[in-house]
């Protein structure tokens, strides 16, 4: 599957909505011409974690938090490769642009 990060955008928020978010990504499925935002990049003990987009509810049930995924295919061995190269290619692009804006800021300096 052939993907491009068209931009990544850092979460410059004081307060994150979320705990541990560092920004979002735009994805490009190239095969598939889908313009993909709202991917969720967050930072844990293991590296970069990425979260497709999902709406939050509530099961009327158990009264528990159900995430309801805004776009997924339905072959699943297609979601886990998007899945994958959104891992690989996003991880690269954030250190390559991290990499960018020390740079700069050392140059400035």
């Amino acid at each position: 599957m052939e993907i491009e990060i068209v931009e990544f955008y850092p979460d410059l928020d004081k307060k994150p909505l979320f705990k541990n978010l560092i920004g979002s990504m735009h994805v490009y499925i190239i095969e598939d011409k889908i313009d993909l935002r709202g991917v969720r990049v967050f930072l844990n003990r293991n590296g970069l974690y990425f979260k497709m987009p999902c709406l939050v509810g509530l099961d009327e049930e158990t009264k528990k938090k159900v995430l309801y995924p805004l776009f997924s295919y339905q072959d699943r061995e297609k979601d886990k490769k998007l899945r994958e190269q959104i891992k690989i290619k996003g991880t690269k692009y954030i250190q390559e642009k991290s990499n960018e804006k020390n740079k700069s800021e050392n140059k400035k300096s």
